[in-house]
């Protein structure tokens, strides 16, 4: 903006050059983060993004803004969990998890370790989900959740799926930020009250709302005239959610997504299909060695 006259300068152009000349030091944890999203994006696609394609995956339209929120957050280790309560008076005893014998609460423990109710049967539900995609289901790291956004799926024709990653983002992003609430819930609401632990049932039934309600916001989505640049495409709708709720068979004709009820078989179990129970199942899911 040099030599621009005062005059014609708006509050919003000052405003945003000033932003744009500040060096802002990128914080120790933000930097561990990214490297731990593009190694874990690397070892799955043997494509290493950058620090940029990390955040601008983290900005997109695709992400629910509350899960994007979160997401932002993990990157820069700014959920309050661990040593940041080791500072704060009276709430000393929450830098450990109650539930794990004293074990220090970081976001690794909460998301990929935690044994109280929820961190378990909540990653067992979104493997089965994502097996019906007959694509194979990646470590799941902290820099997994970071990167979801960023893997890439193949068609057998060997054509990227589109479809298929939205699906992977979607799936991944939100079973995390479920973690993340009903640990907040367990933690702060309720003081680590055994007696109020949320059921396997209640469990399962939040997380088939939260995907379900996920669903139906992309029927809606699908105005172009009232979404505007926001709207999703009607192809990568059928893409990402298909495969899930008609999986190894043709779709009914015709728009399925407008007939009421079309989400009531998404939840019956195939063929094949277990109930996760919650328990530990190391020949069904698989997590990073690095988180454990």
């Amino acid at each position: 903006l040099r030599g621009r006259p005062l005059t014609g300068l708006t509050q919003g152009e000052a405003h945003k050059t000033v932003i744009a000349t500040q060096v802002i030091a990128a914080r120790k944890t933000t930097i561990a983060r990214l490297a731990e999203s593009i190694a874990a994006v690397g070892d799955v696609t043997s494509r290493w993004p950058t620090p940029g394609d990390v955040w601008t995956s983290l900005c997109s339209k695709d992400l629910h803004r509350p899960t994007r929120e979160f997401l932002w957050r993990l990157a820069h280790g700014t959920q309050k969990v661990g040593p940041f309560w080791r500072n704060v008076k009276n709430l000393e005893h929450r830098a450990t998890c109650l539930h794990c014998d004293g074990q220090t609460e970081t976001m690794e423990h909460v998301l990929l370790m935690c044994n109280a109710p929820g961190r378990e049967i909540i990653w067992q539900e979104t493997q089965q989900l994502w097996a019906r995609s007959g694509l194979p289901w990646p470590d799941i790291s902290l820099g997994a959740i970071i990167g979801c956004g960023l893997n890439h799926f193949t068609r057998r024709n060997g054509k990227r799926d589109a479809g298929a990653a939205r699906r992977f983002k979607i799936l991944v992003s939100e079973a995390a930020f479920l973690i993340w609430r009903i640990r907040n819930e367990r933690v702060i609401v309720n003081e680590g009250d055994h007696a109020k632990y949320p059921t396997v049932g209640e469990i399962r039934k939040r997380w088939k709302a939260t995907i379900s309600r996920r669903i139906r916001l992309d029927t809606q989505l699908l105005n172009r005239r009232r979404f505007g640049t926001r709207a999703v495409n009607l192809g990568l709708f059928r893409g990402t959610w298909e495969p899930l709720l008609h999986p190894g068979s043709d779709p009914p004709p015709g728009n399925w997504w407008a007939s009421a009820g079309f989400l009531d078989g998404m939840w019956q179990r195939r063929p094949g299909e277990h109930i996760p129970t919650g328990q530990p199942n190391h020949e069904s899911i698989t997590f990073s060695q690095e988180s454990a």
